[in-house]
């Protein structure tokens, strides 16, 4: 019978070891054993979990009043706004989030609360006669964190409130829904 060549695309590996030179060549080289390559590729579904997704925040007026102070980018002492009320009104968060401060330690503020929301944004209430929460407390939005107090004694009573972005004040009315 004659001899069929085939074609390296079509020849077969039996072995997968390459032959040994004769051993009348000058050049030695090592044995290998090659294996065909097996790439097995395993997809397993993708099951939905805690993505670091952004949430839209939906958020509340703190308290009810008129607003007497409205918020400025040029104006330092006008960081947020400020809400007229009446002594001990409560006061609300104005959407859930964490309180991460509750004291009187900052200077111009009173007594202040603060609650981040998410990764970027934070509000703060200040002004306040009495706290209700505590660092660590979590909040559903309108849950009461204090009673309404005044700037300096014997003013007006009022809520100061910001919102911050990132750690930047941006003004909260647009925020906030429409009276």
């Amino acid at each position: 019978m004659p001899e069929v060549e085939r074609s390296p695309a079509k020849a077969k590996h039996t072995t997968g070891i390459k032959p040994l030179p004769d051993k009348g060549s000058s050049v030695a080289t090592a044995r290998t054993q090659t294996k065909p390559l097996q790439s097995k590729i395993v997809t397993k579904p993708v099951k939905p979990g805690p993505v670091n997704k952004r949430i839209k925040l939906s958020w509340t007026w703190p308290t009810k009043g008129k607003v007497v102070q409205t918020f400025s980018k040029s104006d330092q002492n006008r960081k947020g706004i400020r809400i007229q009320g009446h002594m001990g009104q409560p006061v609300r968060a104005a959407e859930a989030g964490k309180v991460v401060y509750a004291g009187g330690g900052l200077v111009g503020y009173g007594n202040l609360v603060i609650i981040k929301h998410d990764q970027e944004f934070l509000s703060a209430y200040g002004y306040n006669r009495k706290l209700l929460v505590k660092e660590g407390d979590k909040l559903a939005k309108g849950d009461i964190v204090a009673h309404m107090g005044s700037p300096n004694r014997g003013g007006q009573p009022m809520l100061h409130f910001e919102v911050r972005k990132q750690g930047k004040p941006i003004n909260p009315l647009p925020l906030l829904p429409r009276k």
